[in-house]
């Protein structure tokens, strides 16, 4: 039987809505929504065992509505806000037609090591 080490951490459907109310802000640009999506992913990241957060990250999936430049440079941004200069997640981005909640225009998945 294959198994997932136990000091891994999978998480998804990460967005940019309030963590109080749960609730994506209909008027809420894009780049909005990627930022409050960083800070939702280092939240539940912290809750899952690690401790620095986006500096434990390796792998990030990121759905987009739309794709473009701009995205890509405030991803980015976000990337090296987060992770810092000396650490680098490997990065796939998807342009997408839908997300799982109305309003929706940024999801991210990330996998993260969670122990020593």
């Amino acid at each position: 039987m294959d198994h997932f080490p136990a000091n891994l951490s999978f998480s998804s459907r990460l967005g940019g809505w309030d963590p109080a109310t749960g609730d994506v802000a209909g008027t809420s640009t894009q780049l909005e929504q990627i930022e409050q999506a960083f800070k939702n992913v280092d939240m539940n990241l912290k809750r899952a065992g690690a401790e620095r957060g986006w500096g434990q990250v390796f792998r990030v999936n990121s759905y987009h509505i739309p794709l473009n430049d701009e995205v890509i440079e405030k991803f980015k941004t976000e990337i090296a806000k987060w992770c810092g200069n000396e650490h680098r997640p490997i990065w796939t981005c998807v342009e997408v037609p839908r997300l799982g909640l109305e309003n929706m225009k940024v999801e991210i998945e990330v996998s993260a090591h969670v122990g020593n």
